[in-house]
């Protein structure tokens, strides 16, 4: 990997770097939605439909933390 190599910048900097980390993410997250309602997603998606997506993405996102957390007690961390 590039640790060797710029590990202690990214140490020295760390404010910078998640900053532009998150400004990543949060940019790559507007496009998509930008992208979506531009091509008349929600226009052409009936309700039930988004309301089931939203139910299985929180279905979804309840198992996997109940998972890790599951995970993180047998492995010995602290909660």
């Amino acid at each position: 990997g590039l640790r060797p190599w710029v590990g202690a910048w990214v140490a020295n900097h760390t404010r910078w770097v998640q900053s532009t980390d998150r400004g990543a993410i949060l940019l790559i997250v507007y496009t998509a939605f930008s992208g979506a309602v531009i091509e008349g997603l929600w226009q052409n998606t009936p309700f039930p439909v988004l309301a089931g997506l939203a139910c299985v993405c929180m279905a979804m996102l309840g198992l996997i933390l109940g998972l890790t957390c599951l995970a993180a007690r047998g492995f010995g961390f602290s909660s």
